[in-house]
């Protein structure tokens, strides 16, 4: 192992080459040299991000992630897991790790793939021997309250994962084919979940580094779709994830994502993803009987949609945005789903929108 330790006043960044990088992903580390060689006090939280050509982004996540107004007794480490070819973002992590004061933990994961970015991640919240592991997305800015009320969640809950409120961030006035202003609306306060997301979540860390989910990780077979799986088998391995509406993040939404055909493309991608997920965890019978449910109603439904959406729009607009964009979902929808119950669910992230 080489290493390097630089002081800055009470700041230091260590930067290790541990392994060779077809191996382990290489490891940076910031962090607060006031709080080296001091026991750690619980309970401690690491906050893990996944990024790749998204630097102002992720600079302004990781200024929210600092602005946090956390409880005083708990302790805070930042992962950052870049997953370009380069070290591009090693340099904006390290200035933001020498100004906030937190230990700040970069991880180059060469390895082009979210599933491979966030399993490098949760390697690194296992060696730190954190109690509870956090994630969000780095076009997210998690709001001031946000690690506070995830744990205070989990505690009113009984919950191992904790999932939270997403807050879409469009321009204003809204373009015509945006997806609107919020999600999460389906779920109320404690309702138990059979899955999460990583773009506002908390599990603990027990999970991913032993007991009854020894070996849990996201699975890097999938293009899409992993955090769904992975809090799937969490679930099924015992795991109890409960919805929380106090934690709220809030996602930039791009103007590559206001398209009508980005809204297809998502369309086609996401039951693309269902379709193959329930295949792989409900059979062939079930998830056949599911398309096939989707191309004897939703098809019909979705073409009596777009065929009244001229009409619609000499009256209103909203109504003709509605019908619109339902019935070319309803088409996509069966397309994806066709393509994903072979396992054919594509890739959404070849190109990555944002800036």
């Amino acid at each position: 192992m080489s290493c390097v330790c630089r002081n800055t006043d009470r700041i230091a960044y260590l930067v290790e080459d541990a392994h060779p990088a077809s191996e382990f992903p290489a490891d940076v580390v910031l962090a607060n040299c006031s709080g080296m060689g001091a026991d750690r006090v619980p309970p401690s939280v690491a906050i893990g991000l996944c990024t790749a050509y998204r630097p102002n982004m992720l600079k302004a996540c990781l200024e929210a992630i600092a602005a946090q107004q956390a409880p005083a007794d708990l302790t805070i480490h930042v992962v950052v897991a870049d997953n370009e070819p380069e070290r591009s973002n090693e340099a904006l992590v390290r200035e933001f790790g020498l100004r906030s004061g937190l230990p700040v933990h970069y991880i180059h994961e060469p390895r082009r793939g979210i599933p491979q970015a966030r399993n490098a991640v949760l390697a690194k919240c296992r060696s730190l021997g954190v109690d509870w592991i956090a994630f969000t997305d780095d076009d997210c800015r998690v709001d001031r309250d946000w690690v506070g009320n995830l744990l205070q969640a989990a505690t009113r809950h009984g919950a191992d994962v904790i999932y939270g409120r997403r807050e879409l961030v469009v321009s204003d006035p809204p373009p015509l084919w945006s997806s609107g202003s919020a999600t999460g609306g389906e779920h109320s306060e404690g309702d138990t979940l059979r899955y999460a997301a990583t773009h506002n979540v908390l599990l603990r860390a027990s999970l991913v580094r032993g007991g009854s989910a020894e070996g849990l990780q996201f699975d890097e077979r999938l293009a899409h779709g992993e955090d769904t799986d992975f809090f799937h088998r969490a679930a099924d391995r015992g795991a109890r994830i409960v919805y929380s509406r106090d934690p709220v993040v809030f996602e930039t939404v791009c103007p590559e994502r206001t398209t009508l055909a980005y809204q297809i493309r998502r369309a086609y991608h996401y039951a693309a993803s269902r379709s193959y997920f329930h295949r792989r965890y409900k059979g062939w019978a079930r998830a056949t009987k599911k398309l096939v449910a989707r191309w004897v109603f939703q098809v019909p439904l979705a073409v009596v949609r777009l065929l009244v959406a001229p009409t619609a729009w000499l009256f209103s607009k909203p109504t003709y945005r509605t019908l619109v964009l339902k019935g070319m979902a309803g088409l996509a929808g069966a397309l994806g789903a066709s393509a994903g119950l072979f396992g054919r669910d594509g890739n959404p992230y070849r190109t990555i929108d944002g800036y």
